[in-house]
């Protein structure tokens, strides 16, 4: 309650959270889980798994916007087997939203982000 000659007093600054990491996985169609994260709106890394195979990293990089204004990530498996990330959120990746991961002769897979 304000009576008047009484200044409201200021609320201190609201400091935004810090940016939470969003991790998205999925699986394709030959048996690799992959798990995406991305830091700051941006994804920078994609951890790939199978049964009986050694698990890998793939760094990504920004390449560019498509046409709907989705940024794709580029980067590859193992250094050798191109593969693409798009994120379908439109670059504001968060718990909910999905992206495309397409690899080199597998084709391509949805990932749900969480």
């Amino acid at each position: 309650m304000q009576f008047s000659g009484q200044q409201a007093a200021t609320q201190p600054p609201v400091t935004p959270p810090a940016a939470a990491t969003v991790i998205c996985t999925g699986q394709m169609q030959n048996g690799w889980q992959y798990r995406a994260e991305a830091a700051s709106q941006r994804f920078t890394q994609v951890n790939w798994e199978r049964a009986g195979a050694e698990s890998t990293v793939s760094t990504l990089r920004f390449a560019q916007n498509n046409a709907q204004g989705q940024p794709i990530y580029r980067g590859s498996f193992r250094g050798a087997t191109e593969l693409a990330l798009i994120d379908l959120s439109g670059g504001n990746p968060r718990p909910g939203s999905q992206i495309s991961i397409g690899v080199e002769e597998w084709g391509w897979s949805r990932g749900n982000c969480r």
